[in-house]
């Protein structure tokens, strides 16, 4: 250093600087952390044994070689802004990035960099503490991830009590209708007008209870008849009918099946899974394109089930449905399944579709996902929970839902709702009747005039 050894006040500051030195050694050796020294250049001077940890590299690795080998290389380009900012006496903290560990693993890194300086004060290299975030980030976005999907499920079960209650008012409201238009028909066949105008009532009126139908199978309210499926007979036998409602520009292909594709459902919903979402996949193909189905056997994860409110962790049949078509952004997807909701222009659709999907596979103890990207087409995936054996299936304390018709007999009918209007609708109409009974009542007595009391 330029310093005689005989010097007692400067013998006095070289110990102390030595012993500073070695204390300063020892931390570095002893943190968890990555600690390296390097120099503008990004050449590596110093490599402490928390990098030897974290990287997997030795030091007598890495001293010497540039820092580039633990950058990934759609990191490379970080690099120059950085050495432009040390260059600068600027310190970079909290920099999360990636880094590549020996092993070939990619690893999230927070980066706290510093400038070196020599005695004159000019940049010299730079020192960095690097810290293994991967666990950390891992965890934070599960429970992100967590948080949103028991929001989701409870925006969505919260919908689904809204239109469930409104449709079930609403659904009293159309029986009134529709009976009454059909009263109206029946007593106006020599009225062809008026019969045209209560027809097109009763048709409004029927397209109407179609989309309450599908609020209540999505608030899980509408009455399901449950049996064993074979989900892969059900593909079969729907096939022609997928491929004429989503036309000739849509190439519709089977995958593979799973090996069982058992499952307990209701027939017609889950042909209305299979329709729906079809159509939703032809809709975002507008140009053609490639729609693909298929089975599989899945093993649904504790993990996959603390992220799904609802779902028990277990053996299922998963349903995919891929398209090539439009795909779509995050924000969309997370909404996908909300009633009402819909990217169509107006009029062009009613939102209710993907959350009657969502109302079926959710009342069938099953769960659904969706895949996709702006561009890259959509996958869904839906999971209904698989069975072993074939059974019918009984409703605790009842009879199997499937079974023989009873007989034909005489019986009487005990109509109950708090809606008047409800039970006027279903009751005998005694005011109609009244009239044929005295208009038959009349020919009789012109045919036969001998009658003369009735």
């Amino acid at each position: 250093m330029g310093v005689e050894r005989g010097d007692p006040v400067t013998g006095q500051h070289t110990e102390r600087d030595s012993e500073l030195e070695s204390r300063l050694v020892a931390i570095v050796e002893s943190s968890d952390d990555a600690i390296l020294g390097k120099t503008l250049d990004g050449v590596i001077t110093s490599w402490n044994a928390g990098a030897e940890r974290i990287y997997g590299f030795a030091a007598d690795e890495m001293i010497g070689s540039n820092v580039s080998e633990i950058v990934p290389p759609d990191r490379l380009a970080e690099l120059g802004p950085i050495i432009d900012r040390l260059r600068g006496g600027e310190r970079v903290n909290h920099f999360e990035t990636k880094r590549r560990r020996k092993d070939g693993a990619i690893i999230d890194v927070s980066v706290c960099i510093s400038p070196i300086r020599d005695r004159g004060g000019v940049v010299v290299g730079a020192s960095s503490v690097a810290r293994d975030v991967t666990e950390h980030n891992r965890q934070e976005a599960e429970r992100r991830a967590l948080e949103q999907g028991l929001y989701r499920a409870e925006r969505l079960d919260t919908l689904g009590q809204l239109a469930g209650g409104i449709a079930h008012d609403f659904n009293n409201l159309l029986a009134v209708i529709l009976s009454y238009a059909g009263f109206v028909i029946e007593e106006t066949a020599d009225r062809p007008a008026v019969r045209a105008d209560a027809e097109q009532v009763l048709t409004a009126a029927q397209r109407a209870a179609t989309l309450t139908r599908q609020l209540l199978i999505f608030s899980r309210r509408e009455e399901i008849r449950l049996a064993e499926l074979d989900l892969d007979a059900v593909i079969a036998d729907m096939l022609g009918l997928l491929r004429t409602s989503v036309g000739a520009q849509v190439e519709v292909r089977v995958g593979p099946a799973a090996e069982s594709a058992a499952i307990v459902a209701d027939r017609g919903q889950i042909e209305q899974v299979l329709l729906n979402l079809a159509v939703n996949a032809r809709d975002a193909m507008p140009g053609g394109g490639t729609l693909t189905m298929g089975t599989s056997l899945a093993e649904l994860s504790d993990e996959y089930a603390r992220l799904h409110p609802g779902v028990s962790p277990g053996r299922y049949v998963e349903l995919a449905l891929t398209d090539t078509g439009t795909g779509m952004g995050a924000e969309v997807a997370a909404r996908i399944f909300e009633p009402f909701f819909t990217t169509k222009p107006l009029g062009e659709g009613t939102g209710l579709g993907l959350s009657t999907v969502y109302g079926i596979v959710i009342q069938s103890g099953g769960s659904m996902t969706v895949d996709s990207e702006e561009g890259t087409g959509t996958t869904f995936r839906v999971y209904f929970p698989a069975v072993g054996v074939p059974a019918l299936v009984t409703p605790p304390g009842g009879a199997p839902l499937l079974g023989p018709k009873p007989g034909r007999g005489a019986a009487t009918i005990l109509v109950v709702d708090d809606e008047p209007p409800v039970l006027a609708a279903a009751s005998p109409r005694p005011v109609p009747h009244r009239r044929i009974h005295r208009r038959r009542i009349r020919r009789r007595r012109r045919d036969d005039p001998a009658s003369v009391s009735g």
